[in-house]
């Protein structure tokens, strides 16, 4: 069983997502922000990161920034959520090494299988 960390400012929106993920098998860890995310992924080494970009705190970026940064977490899998389709916000997610960028609303159509490639690559 894989284990997703999901960080996200929304409640309902971790909700929803952690529901559909947990059904497709997922051990999911569900956070608020960056700042209470950073501590769990150096203790939990989850298998992938969701993150929101946009949070209070620690945003989505600055969160990406410091996994990158650690030589530990770096390989861990992070996908950067988005309610904005600035391209410039995207072409920094991919720079610091974003795997993916997606934009809200999250199809979970498409987030299963995207999920499934990175964990299998």
């Amino acid at each position: 069983m894989y284990s997703v960390l999901l960080v996200d400012d929304d409640e309902d929106y971790r909700e929803e997502i952690m529901k559909v993920l947990e059904v497709e098998g997922y051990n999911v860890i569900a956070v608020e922000d960056g700042e209470a995310a950073l501590p769990l992924i150096r203790q939990k080494k989850p298998d992938i990161i969701l993150s929101n970009g946009y949070m209070p705190k620690m945003t989505g970026v600055e969160l990406l920034r410091a996994i990158k940064a650690d030589e530990e977490l770096k390989p861990i899998p992070f996908v950067l959520i988005t309610g904005s389709s600035d391209t410039n916000f995207a072409d920094v997610a991919r720079n610091l090494g974003a795997d993916e960028i997606i934009v809200k609303p999250v199809e979970v159509e498409a987030l299963l299988p995207l999920l499934h490639k990175l964990l299998k690559a």
